[in-house]
């Protein structure tokens, strides 16, 4: 998986969050189209403490800190789990997580909606670039031209993206799952550090 970009730009690496949160992202889960197959094993982790979790102090952003737990949820494909939590924030990142768990699980319409909803992100930039740079790495791809675009990640048409690959070929629906990973790191970074006062 991509750490840096061309441009120098870089993608957050799982070890950088504490030894918890490492221990349930550095086993590399792409992301399932429209059949997630959720891991409940993290359950116990997930529904325990967020703050020792993460390791932060409780003068930190509760609310960031749930939606970190969220994307935890996502990321070990427990969508219902992630939904839970996601629907009860009205937050513009709530609405990007909640526009990416439904273009996980095949409602395309609500995906598009929720990511309508919450706008654009500075990290769209570097997301973009190494969606491109994953899609160019695949033989016989033509999924780069529009997960690339230039001026930016363009979240809608990434949802019917995904929605079209279930009809073409393989290496199609692994770009769309390799972006989908990326657009969880960068989403997931973006929460937390929300959640630890860095942004």
């Amino acid at each position: 998986m991509i750490a840096r970009l061309a441009s120098g730009e870089m993608i957050p690496e799982p070890d950088q969050y504490g030894p918890y949160v490492w221990a349930l992202i550095c086993e590399p889960r792409l992301p399932a189209l429209h059949e997630p197959r959720p891991n409940r094993a993290v359950a116990d982790l997930l529904n325990g403490d967020a703050a020792r979790l993460f390791g932060i102090t409780p003068t930190c952003d509760k609310a960031a800190m749930r939606l970190c737990v969220a994307a935890l949820w996502m990321y070990h494909d427990c969508l219902d789990e992630a939904h839970d939590i996601v629907q009860r924030d009205d937050s513009r990142i709530a609405a990007l997580l909640h526009g990416m768990i439904h273009t996980r699980d095949g409602d395309y319409a609500n995906a598009r909606l929720w990511r309508r909803r919450a706008g654009r992100f500075p990290f769209f930039g570097r997301l973009s670039e190494a969606a491109c740079e994953v899609a160019w790495d695949l033989p016989g791809i033509d999924t780069a031209r529009p997960l690339g675009f230039g001026e930016g990640w363009d979240g809608e048409r990434f949802v019917d993206i995904c929605r079209d690959s279930l009809h073409s070929d393989e290496p199609d629906q692994v770009t769309c799952r390799q972006a989908m990973l990326l657009e969880w790191r960068l989403a997931f970074d973006y929460c937390y550090r929300q959640a630890t006062g860095l942004i």
